[in-house]
């Protein structure tokens, strides 16, 4: 399993640090965003240890916390020395889900209770070290994936995108969404524990919204009477968003011809479905109509893969029609 680096803090141009907090009598680990050298353009995380004006510290100008101040710039001290720290995490496993391609994958976490993941553990640990560390996780129904969206970071990250919900005519920032075109990439999903095998290990989820072979970074349990939020619970923009919902139907020898295509799919390593399984699969991910934003609403034929075949669709008149299965 590769080592992941991550170097995440912003650079700050002019020499002006923004966000940092420092006291010249205290003594505390801070978390600061440094100036990067001009040729090196790189994003750093800087560990500061804060010292006495007496041990030469520099003084620069620091944001003030108070809401009354405006965050007008006033001074403050900051160390002279830095450590720079590179910060690296090592997945722990890989997901196989039922999804090869981006196309079909649901917009959210348990849209689709029939999208399989198997969370396979890496071997640069022995075994016996992943059995210890799921011992207890059996009796929760549910689970919080952390993992990377590695396949997004080529394409950088964006401060706004456009969300499909919104049909892609409207921007919102980034930190208002959940698209993996996130500054560090990382996603987070709600699933259902299906099944834990404590001889490969392995764990089995339901209900995911996640690529095929996608690094995993942390799992843990969903507590119901912590994760729920008290209080009003707002929407935000989903309030004004679109549910595009579609009617199905398969056209006869379709589904027949999807259940040769299954044991390909179970012999590359991603989750095992029965005819029936798969088929209801396929149900829900075209109802829920994940063509693109400037697509969808609109008649004509589009392809979906799904597992190791492809799935025709024709949409007439809010209906899709499943008319052919290929591999």
């Amino acid at each position: 399993m590769p080592l992941l680096a991550a170097t995440t803090a912003q650079r700050v141009g002019g020499g002006t640090m923004r966000g940092l907090q420092s006291e010249p009598t205290e003594r505390c680990r801070r978390i600061a965003v440094l100036q990067s050298e001009p040729t090196e353009r790189c994003r750093r995380i800087a560990v500061l240890q804060s010292e006495p004006t007496r041990s030469g510290a520099a003084e620069l100008p620091c944001v003030s916390p108070s809401p009354r101040s405006g965050n007008r710039i006033r001074r403050g001290t900051l160390p002279k020395f830095a450590q720079v720290v590179d910060l690296a995490v090592r997945p722990i496993g890989v997901l196989r889900t039922c999804f090869p391609e981006k196309l079909g994958i649901p917009r959210q976490s348990g849209l689709a209770g029939a999208a399989l993941g198997v969370l396979r553990f890496s071997d640069d640990r022995p075994a016996q070290v992943w059995r210890h560390a799921l011992s207890g996780l059996d009796g929760f129904g549910h689970v919080w994936i952390t993992f990377l969206f590695d396949r997004a970071a080529a394409q950088g990250w964006k401060s706004r995108v456009r969300p499909p919900r919104l049909d892609g005519k409207e921007k919102v920032g980034v930190f208002a969404t959940r698209s993996p075109h996130r500054p560090n990439f990382l996603g987070m999903s709600l699933c259902r524990l299906e099944a834990l095998d404590l001889e490969g290990p392995s764990v089995v989820f339901s209900g995911v919204d996640i690529l095929d072979n996608t690094p995993v970074l942390d799992i843990r349990p969903y507590h119901p009477e912590n994760d729920r939020p008290v209080g009003e619970v707002r929407g935000g923009w989903l309030d004004r968003a679109a549910e595009p919902v579609l009617r199905v139907r398969w056209l006869e020898g379709a589904r027949e011809a999807m259940e040769r295509f299954l044991p390909a799919a179970a012999e590359s390593g991603m989750p095992e479905y029965s005819t029936e399984q798969a088929g209801l699969l396929v149900d829900q991910l075209v109802g829920l109509d994940p063509r693109p934003a400037h697509r969808r609403g609109r008649d004509g034929d589009w392809y979906l893969r799904v597992l190791s075949f492809d799935v025709r669709v024709r949409v007439e008149q809010g209906l899709a029609q499943i008319r052919e299965i290929r591999g």
